[in-house]
């Protein structure tokens, strides 16, 4: 192995479900991944949910402490009605990310696509699985193409 090939940081792209939880949870992981390997490079992709609340404090401290940690905003896109988030958060939720994947294209360009992670490919039995599953009016549909 050359020089070249012992310098060469590994990138990771994280795409956390929107909200500040999932945000905190993903940065806090990748905190821990660059504690126990210097070469990773972690580009996290932020999803403002327009329903939940957001702190730019906290992400803005963990970024001027871990400079191998980006952060990348994804543009806002028009929320889902608020009839829909009523009737079926998961359904909400799910067209939501439907609407971002344009931009989430534009973001992975220069990636290369067989690094790209795929969903479970384990079944799993119903018992396990949340209520919204079994929602006729939309919540199966998120957890489907979601997986």
């Amino acid at each position: 192995m050359g020089d070249n090939d012992t310098n060469k940081k590994t990138e990771l792209i994280f795409i956390p479900s929107p909200g500040i939880g999932h945000l905190t949870s993903a940065l806090e992981f990748a905190q821990l991944l660059i504690k126990r390997d210097s070469n990773l490079s972690i580009t996290v992709l932020c999803i403002k949910f327009p329903f939940t609340p957001f702190s730019d404090s906290y992400i803005k401290s963990v970024l001027a402490s871990q400079p191998q940690i980006q952060l990348i905003d994804l543009p806002e896109v028009e929320p889902p009605s608020h009839e829909l988030l009523l009737k079926s958060p998961e359904y909400c939720i799910f067209a939501f990310m439907e609407s971002l994947i344009p931009h989430l294209e534009d973001v992975f360009n220069d990636s290369d696509p067989e690094l790209l992670i795929p969903g479970l490919s384990n079944l799993v039995p119903s018992s396990v699985l949340p209520d919204a599953c079994f929602s006729k009016d939309g919540g199966y549909v998120a957890y489907y193409n979601t997986s």
